[in-house]
């Protein structure tokens, strides 16, 4: 029950979830290379971080309908 209860209401099945959340976590990662290279280099990915966070936020609200 606990373990189906979050993707039925996902409405996706398993291996989608797990698709999906791989994909956020491989976005975060390449931000976070971003955002340290920019903090030593500022003229650097001056915008890549802000706006892959909103494709970030839109990928989630995404899911949850």
């Amino acid at each position: 029950q606990k373990f189906t209860k979050h993707l039925r209401k996902q409405n996706e099945t398993y291996f989608q979830h797990m698709l999906a959340a791989w994909k956020i976590c491989v976005m975060l990662n390449i931000l976070l290379v971003k955002c340290f290279v920019h903090s030593i280099l500022p003229f650097l990915f001056t915008s890549a971080v802000s706006s892959n966070l909103e494709r970030l936020q839109e990928m989630v609200v995404r899911s949850k309908k």
